[in-house]
Formats: C-alpha cells, sequence, structure tokens
C-alpha cells in the first residue's frame, strides 16, 4: 500500500511539472519558424532562437506603442502590428496601415546578410513565373 502512495505521488507531481516545450508559441512567432526553418530553430522564454544558437527578444512589453515607437523601436512582435487584408480593401484605408512598415532591422540583417557581399552569398537563382515566361 505505500508502495502504491509512493507511485501515485509521484505521478502527480511529474504531471504537475509543465515541461519547458509547452511554453506558449505567439502565432505569428510560429509562422516564422516555419518560413525561415533554415535559419530560426524555435521559441523560448520570449525569445526567437536562431539555428546558430543567438536569440532576439519577441515582445518588450510595452503595450499600446504609438505609431512612431512602432516604427522607431519595434520588437519582433510589431512587425505583425498591421494584417494583410486578403479581402477587398476598405476605402479609405485606416490613416498609418501599411502592412509590412514595421520592420526591426537586425532581424532582417540577420536573415539574409549584413552586408552586400553576405546577401549576394545567400542569393539563389530560381526560374520566375515558368508557364508565363520562364525567365531566371
Amino acid at each position: 500500500m505505500k508502495k502504491v502512495f509512493s507511485l501515485i505521488v509521484s505521478a502527480a507531481f511529474i504531471l504537475a511539472i509543465k515541461p519547458a516545450s509547452a511554453e506558449k508559441i505567439p502565432e505569428n512567432a510560429k509562422k516564422l519558424i516555419r518560413y525561415y526553418k533554415e535559419r530560426i530553430s524555435g521559441f523560448q522564454d520570449n525569445h526567437i532562437v536562431f539555428t546558430d544558437g543567438t536569440r532576439m527578444k519577441w515582445d518588450d512589453g510595452i503595450k499600446n506603442k504609438s505609431y512612431q515607437q512602432l516604427l522607431d523601436v519595434p520588437d519582433l512582435e510589431d512587425m505583425f502590428h498591421d494584417k494583410y487584408n486578403k479581402r477587398k480593401a476598405k476605402i479609405p484605408l485606416p490613416v498609418n496601415y501599411d502592412p509590412g512598415r514595421i520592420r526591426v532591422e537586425p532581424f532582417f540583417l540577420k536573415l539574409y546578410g549584413e552586408s552586400a557581399d553576405k546577401v549576394r552569398e545567400n542569393l539563389r537563382e530560381m526560374v520566375w513565373c515558368p508557364k508565363l515566361v520562364g525567365q531566371k
């Protein structure tokens, strides 16, 4: 009986421990991980983790940033502030609505290269519109 009780207590303790892998990953962070899998390995402790082991903060914790703050001091989460509209846009567009404008420059330098030479090293030739023109 004592062994059964110990086993039950041990099992309850093990199940109560939250594994590190159970961390809630923001949906937009998941998108970066999925589409940049050659450069981004995961998400941990509010940071995007790159395949070289370096990390970049996802959310700086500052809420309700002004538009100027979003442009001047964005975090990775802020890059998703304005969503691309798949439907017909409302005219006129909201003031300062500009999906893709809010960017964290160090993030893109990390992904694509910190100099023109580094960017060139990462370029790959591809066929563009193969059924229309098939040009490279």
